[in-house]
């Protein structure tokens, strides 16, 4: 569910799930923690990576595909269909809707630029008539605000 409320897309939050795992198996040898609260704070900060990569690259698939050679596990419907109930993306994407409502017709293209279309700040830029700079703070400030408007999403746990 990590990934699944922060990309609100069950496929990319399967890809991330697995890349994670494939970093922490590859890696586990670098593990000096000595119990499950470790283990789990080791792992948040692994997948906090993977996030940070995924929305910076915007994508993981290839990566991923990589990493299993080939061997890429499929989700089927039902499967996306459950990840998006148990992480609650109907209502997120409602709270998400509304709050992008707050912000100004500039913040929301920005945003709307930057993280939905992915185009580098140069673009957005260019389509906002501002430097990039400019572009970089107008992105920023709205990132700002939606983070202090919308609900948090507390940190996911294991369910067993």
């Amino acid at each position: 569910m990590f990934f699944a409320r922060r990309t609100f897309d069950p496929q990319a939050a399967l890809d991330l799930t697995a890349e994670s795992f494939a970093q922490a198996f590859a890696s586990r040898r670098t593990f000096r923690g000595t119990d499950s609260d470790a283990a789990r704070a080791w792992l948040f900060a692994i997948a906090r990576r993977q996030l940070a990569k995924y929305f910076e690259a915007g994508h993981v698939e290839a990566k991923v595909r990589s990493r299993l050679r080939g061997r890429m596990p499929t989700a089927t419907d039902d499967d996306l269909e459950r990840i998006e109930e148990l992480a609650g993306l109907a209502d997120q994407r409602v709270i998400l809707r509304e709050q992008l409502k707050s912000l100004s017709p500039e913040q929301r293209e920005a945003i709307w630029l930057r993280v939905v279309e992915e185009q580098p700040y140069a673009a957005v830029a260019r389509q906002l008539g501002v430097t990039e700079q400019v572009a970089r703070a107008k992105v920023s400030r709205a990132l700002r605000t939606l983070a202090l408007t919308f609900p948090p999403v507390h940190q996911d746990r294991c369910e067993h």
